[in-house]
């Protein structure tokens, strides 16, 4: 999996490096590919962070201009930051203790929820619940309400909601503020029966032909390969098994959940359907 680490840096001793260098190592002894803002400046700039104990960004840049040093600003870093968790890929955001109060952690968690891009908390590696989320996003709820510090997100708006973008689409550097405004008017946070809807009745369908007569194909295969009598229907059965398995695995998997609802309306269509002889 590849994970940007993401937590508070400015106004912590040594801009809290040591922290994200040590939740990087653990993490790529995991097995992880890391990505950790600590590591992305010039080992000039991060040898003088380190040395830093306030974690003020004025004697930071006061210590640059005394090495004709460029100090970046918060926006460069912010927008540098913002590129790689839009454009690179990333699997899922971890976040290190007191990301909630970071002004950029709490940008770069709000980017990835329009990304839907899972945040997960340092180290369980447990997904981060909405209404925390929401609660360090200063999201309201629909009736005007800043949400608790509870797991209740009853009535919470989504980040498909105008509300919701309005919030922060202001801070949002260019160019990925289009980018991401782009993105978040494709995905409205649709369930696996809708997400599942298109790629059904869609271009699957016209690849494959109809799910039956694709199914009679794999049924026969199967038939050969194992020796048992395979119907048509039994396929997508078998491959909701598959899917289940991996949600097993993967809880927040969402292809899988969007899979499992597309092979039961495979299902129903296969068993209403007279393969033509």
């Amino acid at each position: 999996m590849k994970i940007y680490l993401s937590g508070p840096m400015s106004g912590m001793s040594a801009f809290n490096i040591p922290t994200f260098d040590k939740a990087a190592t653990k993490l790529r002894a995991l097995g992880h590919e890391v990505v950790s803002p600590a590591e992305l400046d010039s080992p000039e700039f991060r040898e003088l962070c380190l040395k830093c104990t306030s974690g003020s960004a004025d004697q930071i840049d006061a210590w640059c201009k005394s090495r004709i040093l460029h100090t970046p600003t918060w926006g460069e870093l912010t927008a540098r930051d913002l590129q790689i968790i839009v454009d690179d890929g990333i699997d899922a955001i971890v976040v290190l203790p007191g990301w909630e109060h970071s002004r950029g952690a709490r940008l770069e968690t709000f980017v990835a929820r329009l990304c839907e891009i899972p945040v997960l908390d340092y180290p369980a590696l447990c997904k981060v619940h909405a209404g925390q989320l929401q609660h360090a996003h200063g999201v309201h709820r629909t009736d005007g309400t800043l949400p608790p510090d509870s797991p209740d997100v009853t009535g919470f708006l989504k980040p498909s909601d105008a509300k919701f973008r309005v919030a922060y689409e202001d801070l949002l550097p260019e160019p990925f503020a289009a980018r991401l405004k782009s993105r978040m008017q494709e995905s409205d946070e649709k369930g696996p029966l809708e997400r599942a809807a298109p790629l059904v009745h869609g271009d699957r369908q016209k690849d494959y032909g109809h799910p039956a007569e694709d199914f009679k194909r794999t049924a026969g295969m199967w038939e050969s390969a194992f020796g048992w009598k395979v119907a048509p229907s039994d396929v997508p059965l078998a491959m909701i098994m598959v899917k289940l398995s991996r949600l097993r695995q993967s809880p927040d998997h969402e292809d899988s959940a969007t899979d499992i609802a597309g092979y039961i309306a495979c299902y129903e269509m296969t068993r209403k359907y007279s393969c033509p002889i």
